[in-house]
């Protein structure tokens, strides 16, 4: 008898460890494996009026190239066309490319974009913009979010009785790793989502708790987790809401405004670019230490501190933001958040008065959903905006007001 009291244990430890083995997977607990994905594309369009004597066309090349992982992001992508109407022919040149690579606890960080625009009529006109950084750091600020959609879609499969035990935790993370690749997808495919959802649904059938077929219906319910696609009417932060963790302290280099079309950016003067006399950029600096930490599946805090500095001819601008904001949710039914916005900037020209503006502005904001039954927000917030004069004496210009928003739709029938 004690033989089988002591057996009948043992069998219900082993039901309830595997029954709770899916909720062994954290948030934080996800790492983004290695995925790369290459596409090119090219577009040929042809026209002609009926009263036109010529021939109008349009020539694209789009390729894109993106390798992601828990160590290393590269992201590069490019636009080359040519298009020709009635006299006019302009030729187009865009690339992009992000990088970023983590040495142990240290990173180093790049981005360049240029914009090419050159339109012939008879003589030429150019027009070159682009926009530079460079720099590095310490920390990791990890995406959360695919581990968290693989936890909500285990959430879905139990409440449609699919399974009812856990997804094991290798499943879990099978599927979270899915949902980071979902980008892939998109660059890869025009429809994606049939090759997507087809081998989401077979890593879920395959797993020992599956019990059920998964039904188009679960799918569906299923896509707009991995997908945000939000459908008419439906909020989207029932959703999604940013779910990013660890902590990162960076410092970057920054070229911004480049252009060789005219030195002036607004009613300032840019810098003239080294080796380059003809081409105008702004130099500055930027420090960013940014916060993330997942206090549960339903809530989160958020937050991040910046501070930039960048210099004109005759001018120079100081800027730091502030951010804290707290996310508590339940996917599908609702999202409370709770932000504080902080905005500071220091104008000093050269010879003239120094000005500041200082910006603040917290807000709450909540979102109730039922599905086919009622659907409400409510956003509430306060700012307050500074604008102060550094002369003898002292001057400033206050300003302050309120913000409330209500949007409900009840379905009647």
């Amino acid at each position: 008898m004690s033989r089988r009291i002591v057996l009948s244990g043992v069998i219900l430890c082993i039901l309830w460890f595997v029954q709770g083995h899916g909720q062994d997977l954290h948030i934080k607990d996800f790492r983004l494996s290695e995925y790369k994905v290459f596409k090119v594309s090219l577009s040929v369009d042809l026209s002609k009026w009926y009263y036109a004597d010529y021939l109008s066309y349009d020539i694209g090349l789009n390729p894109h190239y993106r390798s992601i992982s828990d160590e290393s992001e590269f992201d590069w992508s490019g636009y080359i066309s040519v298009d020709r109407w009635s006299d006019m022919t302009t030729f187009v040149f865009r690339t992009g490319v992000d990088v970023r690579h983590y040495l142990s606890n240290f990173f180093i960080h790049g981005r360049a974009d240029m914009d090419s625009w050159n339109v012939y009529e008879g003589f030429w006109q150019k027009n070159r913009y682009g926009d530079l950084e460079i720099g590095g750091g310490i920390g990791h600020l990890r995406e959360g979010y695919f581990a968290s959609a693989a936890l909500y879609i285990n959430e879905i499969l139990k409440e449609e009785d699919i399974i009812r035990t856990d997804l094991n935790k290798i499943t879990l993370l099978k599927i979270a790793q899915l949902v980071a690749n979902r980008q892939g997808y998109v660059i890869k495919y025009d429809r994606y989502e049939k090759y997507l959802f087809s081998e989401l649904q077979e890593l879920i059938e395959e797993d020992p708790a599956c019990e059920h077929p998964v039904s188009a219906y679960v799918l569906f319910k299923i896509h707009d987790v991995v997908d945000h696609h939000i459908y008419s009417g439906i909020p989207s932060d029932v959703f999604c809401w940013n779910r990013q963790f660890g902590t990162r302290l960076s410092f970057d280099l920054l070229g911004s405004h480049i252009t060789d079309h005219s030195r002036m950016y607004g009613n300032y003067a840019m810098h003239r670019f080294p080796l380059f006399d003809s081409v105008y950029y702004v130099p500055g600096i930027r420090a960013v230490f940014d916060y993330g930490n997942p206090l549960s599946l339903e809530s989160h805090i958020l937050g991040y501190i910046s501070y930039q500095i960048d210099w004109y001819d005759m001018i120079t601008t100081h800027e730091m933001k502030t951010n804290i904001t707290y996310s508590r949710g339940v996917i599908d039914h609702f999202v409370f958040t709770a932000a504080l916005d902080n905005f500071y900037s220091h104008w000093l020209p050269s010879g003239t008065t120094a000005t500041g503006f200082l910006t603040i502005n917290p807000e709450v904001g909540l979102t109730y959903y039922i599905e086919d039954k009622i659907r409400f927000s409510i956003d509430v917030g306060y700012i307050f905006d500074l604008e102060m004069y550094f002369v003898d004496p002292f001057d400033y210009e206050a300003e302050h007001g309120f913000m409330i928003e209500v949007d409900s739709r009840w379905y009647i029938f």
